[in-house]
């Protein structure tokens, strides 16, 4: 993404510092809303065992949906069902992606992209529904339980909203 050529930066800038203003001025209802998501982090860093003997179990303990709520499972979005159904196949396999994920020495790019192919190789990935991948909504979840200082939880529709209010759009090639 980046800012068309129209807007100056100090328009954008200014656009940012309003909404950032405006988030805490209406910070006591959005900590209601959203902190769930703080909860199912600690809960995650009390459950997270990535050298776990039973590593399915571990990673749907630490990522129960009672705490993650609508964060890996949705209507049409089954993330969480897709790693445990993998991580029961192959568990070294899932395993490993997450050693990858989780390892800032790579570049984020590739840990991505690393991450999302490791998932499509598994027998049942041309069979299973495409809402079982892992895309960048979940691999930002896993980012942020494990390192929340770090990252944050991307949810496209506040993206979208936000790069509407600051006059930015994303260029397609």
């Amino acid at each position: 993404s980046w800012c068309g050529p129209c807007i100056r930066e100090t328009k954008v800038l200014k656009k940012i510092r309003e909404l950032v203003a405006a988030y805490k001025a209406d910070f006591e209802q959005r900590d209601k809303d959203e902190r769930y998501k703080w909860i199912a982090a600690g809960w995650y860093k009390q459950k997270w065992n990535i050298e776990a003997a039973d590593f399915s179990q571990m990673y749907g303990e630490a990522f129960d949906k009672k705490y993650t709520l609508n964060l890996l499972t949705a209507q049409h979005y089954m993330a969480y069902d897709g790693v445990v159904s993998c991580a029961k196949m192959e568990p070294e396999t899932v395993r490993g992606l997450f050693r990858q994920l989780y390892d800032e020495s790579v570049p984020f790019d590739k840990r991505y992209a690393d991450f999302r192919g490791g998932f499509t190789k598994f027998p049942q990935a041309k069979g299973r529904n495409q809402y079982q991948d892992q895309d960048l909504h979940a691999i930002s979840v896993y980012l942020f339980f494990e390192y929340p200082s770090k990252y944050y939880i991307y949810q496209y529709t506040i993206y979208d909203k936000l790069k509407k209010l600051i006059g930015c759009f994303e260029d397609k090639l």
